[in-house]
């Protein structure tokens, strides 16, 4: 992805994830605000041992308000995970048949929801 430095928001919002303490970041787009959220998620994912499996259910749970930034958050996520195919993004949208929906979640996965 070509990450090479963390940005300022970044910087600021990743230790303090990964102490385990909330955050609330409020940042202009385009400051790295998505990657200072799910960077966390996926260092604590990927340190399980053994490593989580997908019939363990969902590990972690993003939401997010519209569709297009349910999409974006998804292929970031997918970008970052690459190297750790153990980890299965997805996500779920209200409009959709709920039985498959419940489905989904139940296969393990980090979840992005669509409020």
């Amino acid at each position: 992805m070509g990450y090479e430095v963390p940005t300022l928001v970044q910087a600021q919002a990743i230790p303090v994830v990964l102490a385990g303490r909330h955050v609330l970041v409020n940042a202009a787009t385009g400051t790295g605000k998505t990657i200072a959220y799910l960077a966390p998620i996926i260092h604590h994912l990927q340190m399980y041992d053994p490593r989580i499996d997908r019939a363990s259910g969902t590990y972690a749970l993003v939401l997010v308000p519209t569709h297009e930034l349910c999409m974006q958050v998804y292929e970031i996520l997918q970008k970052l995970l690459h190297r750790f195919h153990w980890i299965v993004p997805g996500y779920v949208m209200g409009g959709e048949n709920r039985s498959k929906e419940k489905a989904r979640l139940r296969k393990g996965w980090i979840s992005l929801l669509r409020l």
